[in-house]
């Protein structure tokens, strides 16, 4: 029934229904193969201990390095079909150029000439020097690739951690590589907030398997990602607060004094807004992503006000069927388990928040990068669902071994109709459809493209239209041509002649600077 064409597109709760029917239906299988009665092993193992864990990790780093390999690729493929736009790979292309150069989060795409005035990211700075190795938007997609793939790793450890065994922890990886929240976020443009996933993972890890130490170490790593990712942290640190453990009560402490800290000194001297939307005359809001809940402007506090006055409301903005389904890309390939996971459910919270009440389709949907603040908890929580719900209610090695089968076969089928890996109608890089390979046509008009911007010298001042910013924003000065600047070049796609573009052009034309 899934191979129906476009029934993921055009019949997507089918689809569900089919998953859900094809998992259940290997249960039996799975709980049939956990129940054989284990074989006489030889007296002396083939392979010891140590070298079973050279191997698993070794077959980890592969998970890895396929991830990177494949979406690195497809990411510059799509590029090059010229598949991203100014906004948002050329605004990072720029910040990476200026940073490398001493200007630090500096973007002249912005009017206020620095990226500060939408979102306070120095992990861009302390990245930049790699801009130097290839200064170009394709090291930001390879980047972003082996960045996210690198989460394999970390979802491998606390798999393995929390059941007991090398075989899940690689099923968790897996899981994590095929997830299509992830291939959405990695496959839109580049974004600081993508760049959450794998750290945040790592962080879990070590708190779950109480290397505390190492934890507090990624801290900093974490809150230079951006200015509002302390704010995920305080449930984090909220959740080691009751974890009940010793140690960890101090350590939920300092997370959430140093990321309130932080978010503070962000806001009060980095920014030009001190506002939780970031609104203001100097900066970029983002009250509007949640104008249901938001009705009169206010911000925060109307959206406080909307929580605990309307609740009837509040449920209807959560429910709405683009929800549910996002809900269920998340949590489908991981069986639910992370509602099982006890008191760490609390760090779900913010992402929940976060992603449930926006009013902004973008938010939540499984092609952009705000996933980061929900997949990466969610699949450190999974193999904890796991742990609990079996500990509570003891049960034999066969109910393990079906679970962690179910999860595999969930994982892959869900990837196949609306991942990233194989084609279908379903996935997206943000707006966009993926760009999988460039036919002749596409590959001659990039030359051309290429062949076109050679002659354009390094210190000159460009002008460019939305879908072409991404290709020349690695220079000093470049603008978008709404921002009304006169420069030396001007690199306009007639396709984006839309709104005031068109009048701009006209302008130009009149004047003579342009043919």
């Amino acid at each position: 029934a899934l191979t129906e064409p476009k029934i993921e597109k055009q019949h997507p709760w089918q689809a569900w229904l089919h998953i859900a029917i094809a998992v259940l239906a290997w249960w039996p299988t799975f709980r049939a193969f956990g129940s054989r009665e284990p074989t006489v092993r030889r007296r002396r193992p083939l392979l010891s201990e140590r070298q079973r864990d050279w191997l698993s990790l070794a077959a980890v780093l592969g998970v890895w390095i396929a991830y990177a390999a494949f979406f690195s690729k497809l990411a510059i493929t799509h590029h090059h079909g010229f598949g991203t736009r100014t906004v948002d790979l050329g605004l990072y292309n720029n910040i990476f150029f200026l940073s490398s150069r001493g200007e630090p989060l500096a973007c002249t795409l912005f009017p206020g000439g620095s990226h500060a005035s939408a979102h306070f990211d120095p992990i861009l700075v302390i990245l930049s020097p790699l801009y130097h190795l290839w200064p170009n938007a394709e090291l930001l997609l390879t980047l972003q690739s082996v960045w996210c793939g690198a989460g394999a790793v970390a979802a491998y450890l606390i798999g393995r951690d929390q059941l007991g065994s090398r075989v899940a922890g690689m099923i968790w990886a897996v899981a994590y590589a095929l997830h299509p929240a992830l291939h959405g976020a990695n496959m839109y443009e580049f974004h600081s907030l993508t760049l959450l996933f794998s750290p945040l993972l790592f962080a879990l890890y070590f708190l779950l398997a109480g290397k505390l130490r190492l934890y507090l170490l990624m801290l900093p790593l974490l809150l230079l990602i951006r200015e509002d990712v302390p704010l995920l942290l305080c449930f984090v640190g909220g959740y080691a607060l009751i974890a009940g453990k010793p140690g960890y009560a101090r350590v939920g402490w300092i997370t959430i004094v140093a990321s309130l800290a932080y978010f503070v000194i962000v806001k009060t001297w980095f920014m030009p807004s001190g506002d939780l939307f970031n609104q203001g005359p100097e900066s970029y809001g983002y009250a509007y992503y949640y104008k249901d809940m938001i009705p009169t402007g206010w911000g925060a506090r109307d959206l406080i006000t909307t929580l605990l006055t309307n609740p009837a409301f509040v449920a209807s903005v959560v429910t709405k069927l683009e929800k549910l389904h996002y809900l269920l890309v998340i949590f489908v390939p991981l069986l639910f388990l992370p509602a099982f996971a006890g008191r760490a459910r609390l760090m779900l919270v913010y992402g929940f928040v976060f992603i449930f009440l926006a009013s902004r389709t973008a938010v939540f949907s499984p092609h952009f990068q705000y996933s980061a603040v929900l997949l990466p908890i969610a699949i450190a929580l999974a193999p904890v669902g796991l742990r609990l719900w079996r500990e509570t209610s003891p049960r034999d090695r066969s109910f393990t071994v079906a679970v962690m089968g179910c999860v595999l076969v969930a994982s892959l089928l869900v990837s196949w109709k609306f991942g990233g890996i194989v084609e279908n109608e379903s996935f997206r890089g943000g707006y966009s459809r993926v760009h999988r390979t460039l036919t002749e046509s596409k590959r001659e008009h990039y030359e051309r493209f290429l062949e076109l911007t050679s002659v354009i010298e390094a210190d000159a001042s460009v002008s460019v239209t939305d879908r072409i910013g991404a290709h020349d924003a690695n220079r000093a000065v470049v603008y978008r041509l709404s921002q009304n600047k006169d420069t030396d070049y001007y690199l306009i796609d007639s396709r984006d002649l839309r709104h005031g573009n068109r009048d701009r052009l006209k302008k130009l034309q009149a004047a003579g600077k342009v043919n």
